[in-house]
């Protein structure tokens, strides 16, 4: 939404109609969301959610100026953040002219909470598809301990750690992989519910290619 205002010069007028419609799909999504019949157990709190907030403050303390970041993903977050990408006048504006939703993304948690802190959307991520893993393995392994030990195992990888505490945007899709996933492996529910799992599927992916366009390997 913000990129399609783009159209608007004034980037707080831009700002105000992202956020008016921005709202307003919230409030779609809140009112035809699946209702949540068993709430994320405690156990994966302790289990999952604070040895990758422990690993997070391992590395808070070294900020990330890798090339590709200072170079690429910080140019792309605040140009997307305040306009087009080019814009006329300007004299090699930027490097590489991808997409910029996923760093503009990262911008605002940047500007929010700070250079070292920003990278926090990356540990919100990897909660929030822990929490997509648990309903995908709750049907295979009843015991909450087991099913939070194995979902630790997944996320508790070399890659991830390496990323969880930089602005590389890898992390951001895993949710949305995960959730249109978990809706295409449902075999249960109604005719309405079909209906709104494909459009949540089509919404999840499309936000996959959108951050990212290698995601479409995967998709």
């Amino acid at each position: 939404l913000r990129q399609y205002s783009w159209l608007i010069e004034s980037n707080y007028w831009a700002w105000i109609v992202t956020l008016a419609l921005s709202s307003a799909i919230w409030f779609l999504h809140l009112r035809y969301k699946e209702p949540n019949d068993e709430p994320t157990p405690r156990t994966f709190w302790l289990i999952v959610g604070l040895p990758l907030l422990l690993m997070f403050a391992l590395k808070f303390a070294l900020p990330d100026i890798s090339v590709d970041i200072l170079n690429h993903r910080l140019i792309q977050g605040e140009r997307g953040l305040s306009g087009p990408l080019f814009k006329p006048g300007d004299f090699f504006p930027t490097i590489f002219p991808f997409n910029p939703a996923s760093d503009m993304l990262t911008g605002i948690s940047r500007r929010l909470l700070g250079y070292r802190l920003g990278t926090i959307i990356n540990y919100f991520s990897l909660l929030y598809a822990g929490i997509v893993l648990n309903k995908l393995l709750r049907p295979f392994v009843a015991n909450e301990r087991w099913r939070c030990l194995g979902i630790l195992s997944v996320l508790f990888t070399e890659h991830i750690l390496f990323e969880i505490n930089n602005y590389m945007v890898d992390l951001l899709t895993l949710p949305l992989l995960l959730n249109a996933t978990r809706l295409v492996l449902r075999e249960e529910g109604d005719k309405k519910q079909l209906k709104r799992d494909l459009i949540y599927t089509g919404l999840y992916l499309g936000a996959c290619i959108a951050f990212k366009l290698t995601n479409v390997i995967p998709v």
